[in-house]
């Protein structure tokens, strides 16, 4: 066997072994991780993986959730704020680089009316823009998006198309960085005038309840009626209708999903009523009054309709009477009852309320009491001379005079009242005699 050794023609094999030996351990253990050079990185929302910041060093860049994770994140990935790891292509990297990201994000802007962009529109060739539905949502600089994580903002008089979803996002007014989207459909209420016979008849006492108008709005509810094109509030169903008058018909559609009031047609459709082909049939009412006193001049309030309806001036129903009119005598007043198409004429009749004077208190002696017991046609001249003479003597009195001297003759001593009474059809005045008995005072004999 031979041996070798080194001498000095063998230090330069050794070297050349070294050298060999340490590039050999070298390029085994390179794992060609990126380099970064900022661990910390800010971004505004809407920004992806593919922006994270990192230099290849000859294997590529790709990003992960965690140190270990074996599926790299999607380059279109939506950032969020968090840590990311930077690996490469291959996947040898085992010691990734971790990156704090910070994503700013001001959130979506509200709306307080919900998700549905439910505006009340009026005609069908006008529709709502962009700029009417920014006008309803909250936020910094509010943009509106055709999508909802890509896209320009839409320009403010882009029309919306009905059914659409549409995305809302602000600027962080620090930064101008966008935020995240609020979705938003436009499901518009179109709201035109109803429909309906535009002349209607009726009998007399119709009231408004009994008009009719048909509603167009798919998400129709309700018909409101008013007075003219324009007025407002709107007429109770209750109001009775007029011969030959107007009436406005608008109708009322929901809004399904939404939080905000329905819709109301701003157009009005026209009907014009007329009322006929009553029965008539006729009536008197008659009032007492005081031609002296005002007070007592009867109202239409105080007329009673056999229908519970109220009163016209005229058998064509065109003048409806205020409850506080006043009535004239001899004239006809008018109610009808629409379900069985009647007319009440209604004549008034006032009558004059008679006047019995003030209520009288006298006193009599025992002795004139026996007086009367003893001829009864002095109680008779006594009880006449009573009334005052500008009163009529016509009236009775109750108890009578015979009942009154009855009552004396039971017991001459004490109060006795009797009622005078007037009457003039079914008016009536009535005045109270009070007659105090007095006990005679006899002298002892001496």
């Amino acid at each position: 066997m031979q041996n070798f050794t080194l001498g000095k023609k063998g230090i330069p094999m050794l070297l050349f072994g070294l050298i060999l030996l340490t590039t050999s351990f070298s390029t085994y253990g390179q794992e060609n991780c990126p380099t970064v050079n900022d661990t910390n990185q800010e971004f505004c929302y809407l920004a992806t993986v593919a922006d994270l910041d990192a230099q290849a060093n000859g294997d590529g860049v790709r990003w992960h959730r965690s140190a270990a994770s074996n599926t790299a994140i999607p380059e279109n990935e939506l950032l969020q704020t968090g840590i990311y790891y930077a690996g490469n292509n291959t996947g040898n990297c085992t010691n990734r680089v971790s990156v704090n990201v910070t994503v700013d994000d001001i959130g979506a802007p509200t709306r307080e009316a919900g998700n549905i962009f439910a505006p009340c529109e009026y005609t069908s060739n006008v529709t709502s823009t962009v700029q009417n539905l920014i006008n309803t949502i909250n936020g910094n600089a509010v943009e509106i998006y055709s999508n909802e994580l890509s896209g320009s903002p839409l320009d403010p008089n882009t029309i919306l198309i009905e059914g659409n979803s549409y995305f809302a996002g602000q600027r962080n007014p620090a930064t101008n960085c966008p935020s995240s989207r609020l979705a938003l459909q436009y499901d518009p209420i179109l709201t035109l005038a109803p429909e309906g016979e535009s002349a209607q008849s009726f009998c007399p006492g119709a009231t408004v309840g009994d008009l009719e108008a048909e509603g167009t709005s798919l998400d129709f509810q309700a018909i409101r009626w008013y007075s003219t094109a324009t007025s407002f509030p709107q007429l109770s169903a209750s109001t009775p209708l007029i011969h030959g008058e107007t009436y406005y018909a608008s109708q009322i559609a929901n809004r399904v999903n939404s939080l905000t009031p329905p819709c109301e047609s701003i157009q009005r459709f026209e009907i014009t009523v007329t009322l006929e082909g009553a029965t008539i049939e006729q009536s008197a009412q008659s009032f007492c009054v005081n031609s002296n006193d005002p007070t007592t001049t009867p109202q239409v309030q105080d007329l009673v309709s056999p229908y519970g309806n109220p009163f016209f001036a005229d058998s064509n129903f065109t003048q409806l009477l205020v409850p506080e009119t006043i009535l004239v005598d001899g004239q006809d007043y008018f109610t009808a009852n629409q379900d069985a198409c009647m007319v009440t004429r209604v004549v008034v009749d006032f009558a004059e309320i008679p006047n019995a004077g003030n209520d009288i208190n006298v006193s009599l002696c025992e002795t004139q009491v026996l007086e009367f017991i003893a001829n009864p046609a002095l109680a008779i001249q006594f009880f006449s001379e009573l009334i005052p003479a500008d009163i009529d003597q016509t009236g009775t009195f109750n108890p009578g005079i015979a009942a009154i001297i009855a009552q004396f003759a039971q017991n001459p001593i004490g109060t006795f009242t009797s009622e005078y009474t007037l009457t003039n059809g079914n008016c009536t005045d009535s005045a109270t005699i009070t007659i105090e008995v007095i006990a005679s005072i006899h002298a002892n004999a001496g």
